[in-house]
């Protein structure tokens, strides 16, 4: 499975995997 991202903003993302229950392993990350 792949992890994906969403941007929030130019600072943060919420970063997860897909799974066949949908979102895991979700985190929200500082990517400066």
């Amino acid at each position: 499975m792949g992890r994906y991202s969403i941007r929030i903003n130019a600072q943060w993302r919420i970063c997860f995997i897909w799974t066949d229950e949908g979102p895991a392993e979700v985190e929200i990350v500082d990517y400066h």
